[in-house]
């Protein structure tokens, strides 16, 4: 065999290496490259959430336990339908009032049959509709609303209808006036 025979067969046999041993692992070798990239950059983001999710903490942390008792209070978690019958009953009682209903509505889950494209809505809080009526004088009606108005708990009120009953005593004269209050609102919780 001749050494340009010799030359020729060596430089295939490099050129096969390199095409079937070499450009592989470089290929391969790149796509580790770009993961890397890839995650480098994914690292760098979870560490700055997890610098503002500490940097939230610490703010978090210095609000005093009352202030965030009353935050809660103003948005609860969920409907918290018990505390705030709790509440209206002691709002109608000190009032001399009383609190002859209250009823939670649910919103209508559907809409109309047409198809509507929407796009997603991230609300923090979730209304929810409340009727409830209540039994007293005009001026102890006056007072609850002023009361109502400086609760905690954010409740509008969209509706009010009333109604007169005269209290007739036994001997046939006419006693105090006392109304019927129908109100109509909604109420807000966190989701």
């Amino acid at each position: 065999m001749s050494r340009f025979t010799f030359a020729i067969i060596l430089s295939l046999t490099a050129i096969a290496l390199f095409v079937f041993g070499v450009l592989p692992a470089w290929s391969e070798v790149s796509a580790v490259r770009l993961d890397v990239r890839k995650l480098i950059r994914v690292s760098d983001e979870l560490q700055a959430i997890a610098k503002t999710r500490d940097e939230l903490t610490e703010q978090y942390n210095v609000i005093p336990q009352g202030d965030l008792v009353r935050l809660s209070a103003v948005l609860p978690q969920g409907l918290a339908s018990a505390q705030f019958l709790r509440d209206m009953e002691a709002l109608t009682a000190r009032h001399s009032m009383f609190l002859k209903n209250l009823d939670f509505i649910k919103q209508p889950a559907s809409g109309p049959a047409s198809v509507q494209i929407q796009l997603p809505a991230q609300r923090l809080y979730a209304p929810v509709s409340v009727s409830f009526s209540i039994r007293g004088s005009y001026e102890s009606f006056r007072a609850f609303l002023v009361d109502l108005e400086k609760m905690i708990r954010i409740t509008d009120i969209s509706s009010i209808a009333f109604t007169a009953q005269t209290v007739v005593p036994k001997e046939g004269a006419v006693g105090p006036v006392f109304f019927e209050y129908a109100l109509k609102g909604t109420i807000y919780s966190s989701r």
